[in-house]
């Protein structure tokens, strides 16, 4: 993207090929993108949360020649960081990268094509660092309430999750057509339902450009991945705004062995909050942090590129292991028994506690919530939200790939194919347990995600006893590019 012409008022802006696409190519066209901007003040802004937010400027000129750049003040922690180029004064294509980044300040670089690599005039450089001790949360802007969250992510030359978006590397060609790429740091911010990327490594050498994939228009859905969650609650911006919204987190990566459930509460049109809760007999710190699939649906019933979708919440408080469950019928006149996924959306109740689904047909189903298995005093209402898919592989209009499909699982990690590889870096994986043939309350934990794969596992808590076997249950998955 090139900036200029930027002013108390306002700033031009359109987005510029790499040279070569004119000069080999003749291309003189770029179709029309949708591109996230965010205007602020200079200065070192302590914001209503408790975040410091610093916005500076500073000039660069060459290419490849690392400069190092200074925070006006110092942050406690090394902070997250967005540049942008806010002139245009040479004509040739440009790109900012970072590196080095520390509490004291960062390098920074103009990159050319790599065909050129000749130099570059002196051109303003504008950033924003962000230090935010919770990671994200809620900013008050003229008296509304903004959602916000910092992620970092590894991200090479495929689509990788961030959040309900994608992002890549993508290198030009004006060298080579080789178009791999190692491995790069970047910092994610989303604010609203825009989200803002820098790369701040500088792991390969040839010049690139992020690129970023929007959620799919074809259903009142969005699917991703948010990183970084534990006992703490954090924030999740939606990238669409919804009225009724149903939204299904599970299942959580195994980076810490201690095993407990998903936890949402302050759902809204526009974001929610979630955290890693522990069973009640541990100690409730989760030492480390987790990455959890999330998928969101508007409520109601319509079509995903050919697939039925049915989403809809009840308010209850029956637990299945006392043998309560309620009887869900669906409006949507499946053919087959389709995929069934469920949350606890509300917080109401502070003990531990999840969701579990049985009886799955095609007409119906019944769900319960799950308390760990020593507490046997009730719970009280919570909301549970449940989103029930046709299972089949279909394609959206933007060219997504979404499989949805049932496996077996037990208490071993154990690889999971996808039944039609992904051409992303991984796709997104929701699963849910449809079957209640073990008594023992159970969550689901992933590993390893990739291409073609994931490694998932049935995990069970050990508040009665130490065993942790668990025979196999039926799973419902859903594989969203």
């Amino acid at each position: 993207m090139r900036l200029r012409a930027v002013s108390d008022i306002g700033f031009e802006i359109r987005f510029q090929e790499w040279d070569y696409r004119q000069r080999d190519f003749a291309d003189n066209y770029h179709a029309v993108e949708d591109i996230p901007y965010l205007v602020l003040q200079p200065g070192h802004h302590l914001l209503s949360d408790g975040s410091e937010w610093e916005v500076g400027r500073f000039t660069l000129n060459g290419t490849g020649n690392w400069t190092g750049i200074l925070f006006d003040t110092p942050f406690a922690a090394v902070p997250h960081l967005f540049l942008t180029i806010q002139t245009a004064n040479g004509n040739q294509a440009v790109a900012v990268r970072a590196k080095n980044l520390s509490t004291d300040g960062f390098d920074a670089a103009l990159f050319e094509e790599e065909a050129l690599m000749d130099g570059h005039l002196l051109e303003r450089i504008g950033y924003l660092a962000i230090d935010s001790l919770n990671g994200g949360g809620l900013l008050d802007l003229d008296g509304q309430p903004l959602p916000y969250l910092l992620q970092r992510l590894s991200a090479d030359e495929r689509w990788s999750p961030a959040l309900s978006h994608r992002l890549k590397v993508e290198e030009e060609r004006s060298q080579d057509n080789e178009i791999g790429h190692t491995d790069e740091t970047l910092h994610l911010l989303a604010l609203g339902d825009q989200i803002l990327a820098q790369q701040v490594s500088h792991n390969g050498a040839d010049t690139s450009a992020l690129r970023r994939l929007a959620p799919t228009q074809d259903a009142p859905m969005e699917w991703g991945l948010i990183r970084g969650i534990d006992h703490h609650w954090q924030t999740l911006p939606f990238a669409n705004t919804y009225t009724d919204p149903v939204l299904i987190a599970k299942p959580a990566s195994h980076r810490d062995s201690d095993p407990g459930v998903i936890r949402l509460t302050e759902l809204s049109p526009t974001h929610a909050q979630l955290r890693f809760q522990e069973w009640d007999y541990l100690d409730g710190t989760h030492g480390s942090a987790e990455d959890l699939f999330y998928l969101i649906a508007e409520a109601g019933a319509y079509s995903l590129a050919g697939l039925n979708v049915e989403a809809d919440w009840l308010t209850s408080n029956k637990l299945g292991r006392a043998g309560q469950w309620e009887r869900l019928d669906f409006n949507t006149l499946f053919l087959a028994d389709p995929a069934v996924f469920a949350s606890v959306m509300t917080d109401h109740g502070a003990d531990a506690v999840t969701t579990r689904i049985r009886h799955l047909d095609l007409t119906g189903f019944e769900l319960a919530m799950d308390e760990q298995e020593s507490k046997a005093n009730g719970h009280t209402n919570e909301r549970l939200g449940w989103i029930a898919l046709d299972s089949g592989s279909v394609t959206t209009s933007d060219g997504r790939r979404v499989q949805v499909f049932f496996d077996q699982l037990d208490h071993l990690l154990s690889p999971l194919p996808y039944p039609l590889p992904s051409s992303h870096r991984h796709p997104s994986v929701l699963a849910d347990i449809i079957t209640t043939d073990g008594a023992d309350p159970i969550t689901l934990r992933y590993a390893n995600p990739d291409a073609t794969q994931i490694e998932l596992q049935l995990s069970e808590e050990r508040s009665q006893d130490t065993e942790t076997n668990h025979v196999p249950e039926e799973i419902g998955i859903f594989v969203g590019e």
